[in-house]
């Protein structure tokens, strides 16, 4: 069974040796120019009113277009309404 010290012994030998050769001023670079988390939620919260707002409107769009459909829709007669053009009644009446 392996010992835990000598496991972490050889972790920290192995973490040494591969953050020596590193450029310290470059990883600080990097990372300063990196956003900050508080930006990243911004844009993130940015994206999902987006979202929300295109959606909303395509749902509000696709209720009040099918209100307005049946606000100007024309009731048409129905065949028992309408006689038939050479029915007796039609002819006796006309339009």
């Amino acid at each position: 069974m392996i010992n835990v010290d000598e496991w972490l012994a050889e972790a920290a030998k192995v973490t040494y040796e591969a953050s020596s050769g590193a450029n310290l001023a470059g990883i600080q670079h990097r990372i300063a120019l990196e956003p900050a988390q508080l930006v990243i939620v911004a844009r993130h919260e940015v994206w999902r009113t987006l979202c929300c707002a295109a959606v909303a409107a395509l749902v509000a769009f696709t209720f009040i277009e099918g209100v307005a459909i049946n606000l100007l829709e024309k009731p048409v007669p129905m065949w028992v309404a309408t006689p038939p053009a050479a029915s007796p009644f039609g002819l006796l009446i006309g339009k």
